[in-house]
C-alpha cells in the first residue's frame, strides 16, 4: 500500500468513507480488523482452514484484504499458489463449504461465493473464490476477485454484458475509480486475468482462443507470425529463443519472454510502416497491453518469496496479481509498521 494511503488511514481522513465500507473507514477499524483476522498473516489464515467453521467466508475475505494491502486495485484478481499439496487440500475443503456460484473466469469450474458478511471496498458485495491448476506446472492456486454483486443478480449480468462489449465491467465505486484513473493513492485501475479487447483480438489473430491462453503460449506465437510480416528488430534475441526451445523445449523464463516483447515485438511494429498488414495492426493495437504483460512477467521473476515456493514457473495469463503467502506476510508486516509510525507521528 502506498505511503499516501497509509497516511490518510492514520489520520482518519474523510476520503476513506468514499473508498471503504464502515470497518475500514478509520484507523481504529483497520487496527481491530488486522488484530482479529490477520494477526498471524496470510499463512496463518491458510493454516486455519484445516479446522475452520462450517462457513469460512471470513477467512477468504481476510486473504483478499491482505492481497489488496499488497497491491491495491480498483478492478483485479489475485492468485495465490497453494503449496504443499496438503495446504491445497485444506483450502479446497474450506472453499467447498461456501455456496456454489456461476463464474465467467478462467476454467469457470468450482466457483464459490465468499460474499456472506463481506464489507471492505465500498460498492463491492461479492467475493469470487476459485481453485485453479496451472497448465504448465500443475501447481494449484487460489483465485480471488471482488465483484459488485452476486453472480445471478441483474446488476451483475448488466456488468457482465458491459464487459463483453468493452473488456471491463461497470464501475461500482466512482471515487475509487477516480483515484485509480488519476494514479492517486497507489491504487491500480485494473490488474485482472481477463483480457482486454485489443489483446483478445490479437490472440484470435494468432489462432489462440479461450480464457486460459498464457503468456508462454502467446508471446512466441506473436513473434513467430511477426517474423513473416515484417523485418524484426533485434532478430538475434528471437533466434536465441528459438534455439533454446529446440535444445530444451519449454525452457524459456519470464525475463526472456519480457525481452521478446520489449526488445523485439514492440520495436518491430513501431518501425514497420502503418500499412504493415493485419497482424502488425493487431500487435500495434495491443502494444500497451503487451508492455504491461512484460512488466508483470519481470515482477514475477523478481519475486524472491515466490521463487522459493515455485510460483515463478506458474504461467501468467494477463495482468493478474500473483503473490505468494510469504510475500503477503512481508507486506502485512510492512503495512503495520508504517501505519504505527504514522500514528505515532501525529
Amino acid at each position: 500500500m502506498s505511503p499516501a494511503l497509509i497516511y490518510y488511514i492514520s489520520r482518519n481522513a474523510p476520503l476513506l468513507s468514499r473508498i471503504f465500507e464502515g470497518p475500514f473507514q478509520t484507523y481504529q477499524g483497520w487496527q481491530f480488523y488486522l488484530a482479529q483476522n490477520l494477526q498471524w498473516g496470510a499463512t496463518g489464515v491458510l493454516n486455519q482452514m484445516s479446522w475452520v467453521q462450517p462457513r469460512p467466508a471470513s477467512l477468504f475475505q481476510a486473504l483478499y484484504v491482505a492481497c489488496w494491502i499488497y497491491k491495491p486495485v480498483e478492478k483485479g484478481s489475485y492468485m495465490i499458489p497453494l503449496q504443499p499439496a496438503v495446504l491445497c487440500e485444506k483450502v479446497r475443503q474450506a472453499a467447498e463449504k461456501l455456496d456454489s456460484r456461476w463464474s465467467s473466469h478462467l476454467s469457470k469450474k468450482g466457483a464459490r461465493s465468499a460474499g456472506a458478511g463481506y464489507a471492505f471496498l465500498k460498492g463491492y458485495a461479492e467475493l469470487l473464490v476459485q481453485i485453479e491448476k496451472d497448465p504448465r506446472s500443475d501447481t494449484q492456486y487460489l483465485f480471488l476477485k471482488t465483484e459488485g454483486h452476486g453472480a445471478m443478480s441483474l446488476a451483475h449480468l448488466s456488468s457482465y454484458f458491459t464487459k463483453l462489449k468493452t473488456g471491463e465491467g461497470d464501475t461500482q465505486n466512482e471515487a475509487l475509480h477516480h483515484f485509480a484513473k488519476q494514479g492517486e493513492l497507489g491504487i491500480a485501475e485494473r490488474a485482472a486475468e481477463n483480457y482486454s479487447k485489443a489483446y483478445e483480438a490479437l490472440l484470435k489473430n494468432i489462432g489462440l482462443n479461450g480464457k486460459l491462453v498464457t503468456a508462454e503460449q502467446s508471446i512466441p506465437r506473436i513473434c513467430e507470425k511477426l517474423e513473416t510480416k515484417a523485418t524484426l528488430v533485434n532478430p538475434e534475441i528471437w533466434s536465441r529463443w528459438k534455439l533454446q526451445q529446440t535444445l530444451i523445449p519449454d525452457s524459456g523464463n519470464k525475463v526472456d519472454l519480457a525481452d521478446l516483447v520489449e526488445k523485439v515485438i514492440i520495436p518491430t511494429v513501431e518501425q514497420t510502416p502503418l500499412r504493415g498488414g493485419q497482424h502488425v495492426s493487431a500487435v500495434r493495437d495491443a502494444a500497451k497491453d503487451l508492455l504491461w504483460l512484460a512488466k508483470n512477467l519481470r515482477i514475477d521473476a523478481r519475486d524472491l518469496h515466490a521463487r522459493e515456493f515455485g510460483s515463478p514457473q506458474i504461467s501468467r495469463f494477463f495482468q493478474e496479481v500473483r503473490v505468494s503467502p510469504q510475500a503477503l506476510d512481508s507486506s502485512l508486516t510492512d503495512f503495520k509498521s508504517q501505519l504505527a509510525r504514522e500514528v505515532s507521528s501525529r
